[in-house]
């Protein structure tokens, strides 16, 4: 085992070599006292990026287009308010003309979530556009503002203070951040509602977990992943929780619109439906462009035979991190397999935290492999945080869009293969209090 060096001053290089040899400590030096200068370096670019990013996404939600997704369920909340469906009004729009006309030009109006989301937001429509917009962006940066801490207390792993501020300031500067805020996505309340779900089923409480997931279901593309790790560990009472909270919803809104919860259903699952083949950060537009919903599933199977092979084969092998690490990789597993735009990208935060953890551990020998995914993660928040589309219209590159998704894309790839060639590792936990540890 090799005894790290990291929080060596030069000071105490020099007083090594008087003890060991100066030849020794001179040709060591540079790499003793390097060590840590690029962490600190990447943390005060991530930290200036994510200063800067908050300027940024406070203009965009003052701008006329700011808010864009929040006017989808601040829109629907008027016509929840009036009596109508909102899935069936999308889609038959024509037929309530007075109700269009109170959306406001180029804002979306698909109600995208199911009733769980629209009906908590629904109260939103009682304000004006300006302050329901401001105050949803307030919600969603006190959110965020927490979301890295949250990860770190339930990951329950000793990570350094150094690479903690590191993993802090890569989580404010990533791009899915501030395109979340500023589009006024509702993805960090549901992220926060899944890593509820997963604190709270791992504490025994089954109710309290299913009404959480129940809740966070009404984004099924990023709630998928929970419900896969609730099979694999054979939690299936707070999955039939999640899904009779659903359906609950669903009939609240028949009794606010008396439109059959069947063809709600129905109505909702042809506008998700209307998301595949859209661009964003997974494998699809790449890989089966243009290939529709059945090669879209087709490769979001494909792409999950690995995943559960590789875990199940060493299951017998793992320490108590393993589910921790098993849900992280079912997070970016659902941002590569189904349709995800680029602020659902802090679904990967899981898995790098996670791998950081296991790559920087005290526990852990300084292989190859180890030392490749720790190189992948840095790189993955540097890339995941670069400027999007102001970059583009400033220079005037119209792909630098693609560019930046394509890193992005690739970036999820690396750790995912990351999180495959580690789940057998040694990890600085104890049983007790560990994240994995059964329930």
């Amino acid at each position: 085992m090799i005894r790290s060096t990291e929080s060596e001053s030069p000071v105490q290089c020099l007083h090594t070599s008087r003890k060991f040899g100066l030849l020794f400590s001179l040709k060591d030096l540079p790499r003793r006292v390097c060590n840590r200068e690029p962490l600190a370096i990447l943390t005060v670019v991530l930290a200036i990026i994510a200063s800067t990013s908050l300027l940024r996404v406070v203009w965009s939600t003052a701008n006329a287009t700011g808010a864009v997704d929040l006017h989808c369920y601040w829109f629907s909340g008027h016509v929840v308010r009036s009596g109508i469906d909102p899935y069936t009004f999308y889609l038959e729009s024509e037929r309530q003309p007075r109700l269009a006309d109170l959306a406001l030009p180029k804002l979306c109006v698909t109600p995208a979530n199911s009733p769980s989301i629209v009906l908590l937001i629904t109260p939103f429509s009682y304000l004006n556009w300006t302050a329901a917009k401001f105050l949803w962006m307030l919600v969603n940066i006190v959110i965020l503002a927490l979301l890295p801490f949250i990860l770190l207390a339930i990951a329950g792993g000793r990570l350094s203070a150094r690479y903690s501020l590191l993993f802090v300031a890569g989580s404010y500067s990533l791009l899915a951040t501030r395109a979340l805020i500023g589009n006024g996505q509702t993805t960090a309340v549901i992220f926060i509602l899944l890593l509820g779900t997963f604190w709270l089923a791992r504490k025994g409480s089954r109710v309290a977990s299913g009404i959480t997931l129940g809740i966070a279901t009404a984004k099924i593309s990023l709630a998928l992943p929970v419900f896969l790790w609730l099979l694999w560990t054979r939690r299936y009472r707070i999955a039939a929780i999640a899904l009779a909270v659903q359906l609950t919803f669903f009939g609240a809104l028949f009794i606010i619109t008396g439109t059959s919860p069947i063809r709600s259903i129905s109505s909702y699952i042809s506008i998700l439906l209307l998301h595949v083949g859209n661009p964003g950060i997974h494998l699809s537009p790449f890989v089966v462009p243009n290939g529709g919903f059945v090669l879209s599933i087709l490769l979001a199977v494909i792409l999950l035979i690995p995943v559960l092979i590789a875990f199940r084969q060493r299951r017998h092998h793992i320490n108590p991190y393993y589910e921790f690490i098993l849900l992280g990789i079912l997070f970016v597993w659902s941002l590569l397999a189904g349709y995800h735009a680029v602020y659902d990208g802090v679904l990967a935060l899981p898995l790098i935290l996670g791998l950081l953890i296991i790559s920087t551990s005290p526990n852990s020998v300084e292989t190859m492999a180890v030392q490749a995914v720790r190189v992948v993660v840095l790189s993955t928040l540097l890339i995941s945080s670069l400027p999007g589309e102001t970059v583009g219209r400033l220079l005037q590159f119209e792909w630098w869009d693609s560019v930046v998704r394509a890193g992005i894309t690739t970036s999820l790839i690396a750790i995912a293969l990351g999180g495959l060639l580690l789940p057998g590792r040694r990890y600085p936990f104890s049983r007790e209090g560990s994240p994995g540890t059964a329930t």
